[in-house]
């Protein structure tokens, strides 16, 4: 997912692209909405860089997702903390200063030459978000962490902001938080950028495949202290969050394919 060049298992780098903003919905509380979420991924598949309706997907097929996560954070400690005591994440996103002050070879660092070689800011997917807001204090916090730590774990995880990167990053979280609307997301990045980038990086599909055994393999990544992690090792984070080494692959944008091929 971008917000201005990355977002969803099927952006990539370009100036991110929103549709014009539909009427204030009603939460759905749980219900699907399958031929919203299916108008959206046709959207998605002929203009990945629509983020916005990575949004519309996960809101129409997001079930009890927020519900559930918010749950699992109440039952770890670092969890609760977070749900506590919210922290202001994109205040520290937004000062690449404070980023650039810390070591080479911290989060913080490795953030900032993530946002920066893409291209992105950390409040793009604040504005590419068109979700109904949560109301309830948990989950509300769920539905912002959720989305405000994407590039965060891009950067920890090392996926790229290119199409394999994304939907292999998306692929990663749909193991820690499985959900319809992530799944239909997953699987259609699988299926048609697996077919179309395999000419420039044939492993494509393998890439993603991974990074579903990574994310059941790793801690769950909702659950790190942000903030705290920015002035952290990152190769150490890595070890302790069972991430492993970065993945190596040949990055596929959108514009070397050809995303109307069929």
């Amino acid at each position: 997912m971008q917000a201005s060049t990355s977002h969803a298992a099927v952006t990539a780098a370009g100036p991110r692209q929103t549709t014009p903003p539909a009427p204030a919905r009603a939460p759905h509380h749980g219900r699907f909405e399958v031929r919203r979420a299916l108008r959206a991924v046709r959207a998605l598949l002929q203009d990945p860089n629509a983020t916005d309706q990575v949004f519309v997907i996960l809101e129409a097929l997001g079930g009890r997702m927020l519900e559930r996560t918010a749950a699992g954070m109440r039952r770890d400690p670092v969890g609760r903390r977070l749900l506590a005591h919210p922290p202001a994440l994109l205040t520290q996103l937004l000062d690449r200063d404070a980023l650039a002050a810390h070591a080479p070879n911290t989060l913080a660092r490795a953030y900032l030459s993530f946002v920066e070689s893409e291209g992105i800011t950390a409040d793009g997917l604040v504005a590419a978000d068109v979700r109904t807001p949560v109301t309830r204090s948990d989950t509300a916090f769920v539905q912002s962490w959720l989305r405000d730590t994407h590039d965060l774990k891009h950067a920890l995880t090392g996926y790229k902001g290119d199409l394999i990167g994304e939907a292999a990053l998306l692929s990663f979280d749909l193991a820690q938080h499985p959900s319809p609307g992530l799944a239909l997301i997953v699987l259609a990045g699988y299926l048609r950028f697996g077919a179309i980038t395999s000419g420039l990086e044939p492993n494509a599909r393998r890439i993603v495949r991974q990074a579903f055994v990574r994310g059941l393999r790793a801690r769950t990544l909702i659950h790190v202290d942000f903030p705290e992690a920015l002035g952290r090792d990152l190769e150490q984070l890595r070890t302790e969050l069972r991430l492993g080494e970065a993945p190596r692959y040949r990055p596929v944008r959108a514009n070397e394919v050809q995303l109307n091929r069929r």
